[in-house]
């Protein structure tokens, strides 16, 4: 919200004109840091997630072979409210990726006219199956990635257990974390308040996955605590 502090400015930074951008590199599209559709009613006000969909499918329309403006607003006014529900839980940035593959013609249909009927049938059978299958080789290559940086620092930095008892309250060390199953939001909360997580950090946390905070063994007693709780679960640790 701080980068697009008003819903104008939002629409100028999410508009087609970067279509072509989230085509170029469908990873950053996934894993862009911005809204969801739905989020949009909740940092603005309840009319602009089918506002920003309505300005998407006017570009379609504005690009397109088509020139009956009248049947293509009516088109339109229905059919962006059923599209603003199919899409609520797609980040803005997945919404621009899939348009961009329609208007290339990905999908293997013509965009020489102004079809929405085929525009949702290709979103529905063609974009989501295709989108859960990119995001979970996204998600096996930042697994590798983060077990791979894991690796280098446990290899970097580990120590004898001697050693280890002599480490001074304000010694940094590596924690690998989850959270557990009896965690709620408060939990992350607090571990965002302990650890001053950074966003990546966060959206780890969130989808119960594991990440990596640099801690003192001073705050080690209240992690400790959840960890008693089972709201947090400790996988490995290394100086």
């Amino acid at each position: 919200m701080e980068k697009n502090q008003t819903f104008e400015l939002l629409c100028h930074n999410y508009s087609p004109r970067h279509w072509a951008t989230m085509a170029s590199d469908p990873r950053r599209a996934y894993l862009w840091l911005c809204p969801t559709v739905r989020q949009l009613a909740q940092l603005y006000a309840p009319p602009c997630p089918q506002l920003w969909i309505d300005r998407q499918l006017t570009h379609l329309f504005l690009t397109s072979q088509s020139r009956d403006a009248g049947q293509a607003a009516a088109q339109t006014e229905s059919f962006a409210a059923a599209f603003t529900a199919s899409t609520a839980s797609l980040k803005l940035s997945e919404v621009m990726l899939f348009l961009s593959r329609y208007k290339a013609g990905t999908y293997g249909r013509s965009f020489a006219s102004f079809d929405l009927r085929s525009l949702g049938q290709a979103f529905h059978s063609e974009f989501l199956p295709e989108r859960r299958r990119e995001l979970s080789h996204i998600e096996q290559q930042l697994e590798q990635e983060r077990s791979e940086r894991e690796h280098t620092l446990r290899q970097r930095h580990s120590i004898t257990r001697e050693h280890y008892l002599k480490l001074p309250p304000t010694q940094p060390i590596q924690l690998l974390l989850r959270l557990g199953p009896t965690a709620t939001s408060l939990t992350l909360r607090e571990l965002t308040r302990l650890l001053h997580l950074t966003s990546e950090q966060h959206a780890l946390a969130i989808s119960r996955q594991r990440f990596c905070a640099s801690v003192t063994l001073e705050l080690l007693p209240q992690l400790d605590a959840l960890v008693r709780r089972r709201s947090l679960l400790v996988e490995d640790s290394w100086v």
